[in-house]
């Protein structure tokens, strides 16, 4: 990934750390952004919209981390 791509994806995730959207990797298919560390995006599970019990066994408040890439792809894609 070129310098100038990364700095634009860390200016553009800053800005919605602490947002909730639709998480693949969380195990209740939501997630907030909790934070941006090199090239690693921090995330915590959240309560389903869909089914506040969670039906895919997921619990809310579980910590999980991905690349900063598919944190930019989750919220500007």
């Amino acid at each position: 990934m070129k310098d100038n791509t990364k700095i634009e994806m860390l200016k553009e995730l800053k800005s919605v750390v602490g947002r909730e959207v639709s998480n693949n990797y969380s195990s209740t298919a939501r997630a907030r952004l909790v934070s941006i560390t090199g090239d690693r995006a921090s995330w915590i599970s959240v309560p389903s919209l869909y089914d506040p019990k969670c039906i895919l066994g997921g619990r809310p408040n579980e910590e999980f981390t991905t690349t900063i890439s598919f944190a930019h792809t989750t919220f500007f894609s």
